[in-house]
């Protein structure tokens, strides 16, 4: 997480940069986001491809 300090004139630029640089949260949480994304689009496609193989299996019943 990343601190403004009460001074923030106190800072440079620079050493706002180099700090804002070493915060690695933002990372995690986007590595955790892309893994949902993937995870979704696995789901959707496998619903998609097995759906399709389902519903001609219960056309293939005969009818009561």
């Amino acid at each position: 997480m990343i601190e403004i300090p009460a001074d923030s004139t106190s800072m440079s630029r620079g050493a706002a940069f180099r700090r804002m640089i070493g915060d690695v949260g933002g990372a995690t949480a986007t590595e955790w986001a892309l893994m949902a994304f993937l995870i979704a689009v696995a789901v959707i496609s496998a619903v998609g491809l097995l759906g399709a193989e389902v519903v001609e299996l219960f056309r293939s019943f005969p009818q009561l």
